[in-house]
């Protein structure tokens, strides 16, 4: 009796172990989301900094310190989220999350002075926290995936284009506020 060459095939062979490259593969736009997201804390870093040095020079208070200790816990949390470390996705979650029940809070009160800035504040956290909170995001910030990192890197992860507007729109508020616009 012949083979029939449409039958399915009689041995079944077992999926392969998925090798660090595909995994690398599958996770590569979460470990950029995460690392975006590390690049907004240090930009926010940056300008916490920057209006904290610009305080010291124009008042005699206490609150550039409480800036500029705000701006070291945002470095931090950048530098943590940046190496894919726990801590820095739950601290960074946390903050988030903080920042986008104060910002509805003022925006469903009125208690805001500027109205834009609570916007922006709540689409820029609310970002975060969805890049942050997908649960492939949490095997990105586990051992086993730094081991996959450093198994593969000849694989790049690439900054998404949302932190990219985002850092741009950033910038050019802050040198138009430089400026007085």
């Amino acid at each position: 009796m012949e083979d029939n060459p449409y039958a399915a095939p009689r041995e079944t062979s077992p999926a392969p172990l998925l090798s660090d490259e595909v995994i690398r593969h599958e996770h590569l736009k979460h470990e950029a989301a995460v690392r975006g997201a590390g690049s907004l804390y240090f930009l926010g870093g940056i300008l916490l900094l920057f209006l904290a040095v610009a305080m010291g020079f124009t008042s005699g208070g206490g609150q550039q310190w409480f800036l500029a200790i705000a701006a070291i816990l945002l470095f931090w949390i950048a530098l943590q989220l940046r190496k894919l470390k726990p801590a820095g996705r739950i601290a960074a979650m946390a903050l988030s999350g903080f920042a986008v029940v104060l910002a509805l809070g003022q925006l469903l009160t009125g208690m805001t002075g500027s109205p834009p800035l609570s916007v922006a504040v709540l689409v820029i956290h609310g970002y975060i926290l969805l890049a942050l909170s997908p649960p492939k995001n949490s095997f990105v910030c586990s051992p086993r995936y730094w081991e996959i990192v450093a198994a593969t890197p000849h694989i790049k992860c690439r900054t998404p284009l949302v932190v990219v507007i985002l850092v741009s729109l950033l910038l050019f508020g802050l040198v138009m506020l430089l400026l007085g616009f």
